[in-house]
């Protein structure tokens, strides 16, 4: 047996408790990392002025190799130049369960590494690609990370909810255990501004009437009632591969599935109402841009300047929201 001096021994010591330091600290930066990127808890008294991107629809259409658009990766440059503090992917996140496309695990795990070049935390939002087939299960464990698929969080001077329209048997709708929790959730805000995220449209202006949270009028009109009822600001989706801000029975909505997925046209004014029944005396605003975007919302104790701007940096549209 081989026996050890004094000497060694405290230096054996000391190189014992240094590794232990390390390990300490490794697992105590990682434990910040994972609290500070998911989630922001209601709970938290920062009631600062925010600044965040919101954008959907980034999946590809070569679901073997690409079920993520290359596009997305420059979604993510332009939204790291930015000041944003969090973002929010508004779903059809990648293409999702089909025959021909590689597991969604997989898909998953493209998301979650594409993810780790954003500078900020993301929020995710469940669509209709990312339910479908086995998705929904796969998604809600390897994209949520909490279980949940509706939830809400503050930041600064903002209260945001996330909902989901495609939980299982509930496909372009929303669970009345969902709307119980909803409205319990918004009689409870303690913020000025309110901002709702969920794939499928209130209205549609695309090509997707009658395949959206229209599909159920009186859910849909309770769901406006609601969100009109507690001062909603904006309520954005995607589904619609374009960008539309669309201020309607006194609701904001603003459609952002511009983030990579293949670009198709909204409808014009007229088709709005002459073909699809919108009335022309609810309709504050309507302006479209059929372009790959992303949009940057900032807040203050006045109101809400939105800007939406092209994969090129370029202005497409930007206006206010008055705090009301």
């Amino acid at each position: 047996m081989r026996f050890l001096g004094p000497c060694q021994r405290w230096k054996q010591l000391a190189i014992r408790i240094g590794i232990v330091a390390i390990l300490l600290a490794i697992s105590h930066v990682s434990l910040a990392l994972l609290v500070d990127s998911w989630p922001l808890y209601p709970g938290a008294e920062d009631d600062g002025e925010t600044n965040f991107t919101v954008f959907g629809d980034s999946q590809g259409q070569i679901a073997f190799l690409w079920p993520i658009s290359g596009r997305f990766d420059n979604v993510i440059e332009r939204v790291n130049e930015t000041d944003a503090e969090l973002s929010f992917h508004v779903g059809d996140m990648y293409f999702g369960d089909d025959w021909w496309a590689m597991s969604v695990e997989a898909q998953a795990n493209r998301l979650n590494d594409a993810i780790d070049d954003l500078d900020i935390p993301l929020y995710p939002v469940m669509g209709n690609h990312d339910a479908r087939g086995s998705g929904w299960e796969v998604t809600r464990e390897r994209i949520f990370r909490d279980d949940r698929t509706y939830y809400s969080l503050n930041k600064g001077d903002c209260h945001f909810v996330v909902l989901d329209a495609f939980m299982p048997g509930f496909e372009n709708s929303i669970s009345e255990e969902q709307i119980t929790w909803l409205e319990d959730d918004l009689a409870n805000v303690g913020k000025p501004h309110i901002f709702v995220f969920v794939h499928a449209p209130l209205y549609p202006v695309g090509g997707y009437f009658g395949e959206a949270l229209d599909t159920d009028p009186e859910l849909r009109d309770r769901l406006v009632s609601l969100f009109v009822q507690h001062g909603v600001d904006a309520v954005f989706c995607g589904h619609e591969h374009f960008y539309a801000s669309f201020e309607y029975n006194r609701i904001m909505q603003i459609t952002t599935g511009g983030a990579g997925g293949e670009l198709r046209s909204p409808a014009d004014l007229e088709e709005l109402i002459d073909e699809f029944g919108y009335s022309a005396a609810q309709i504050d605003r309507y302006v479209t841009a059929e372009t790959h975007h992303y949009v940057y919302v900032s807040t203050n104790k006045e109101g809400i300047e939105i800007s939406v701007y092209d994969l090129d940096g370029d202005l497409i549209d930007r206006f206010d929201i008055v705090l009301r």
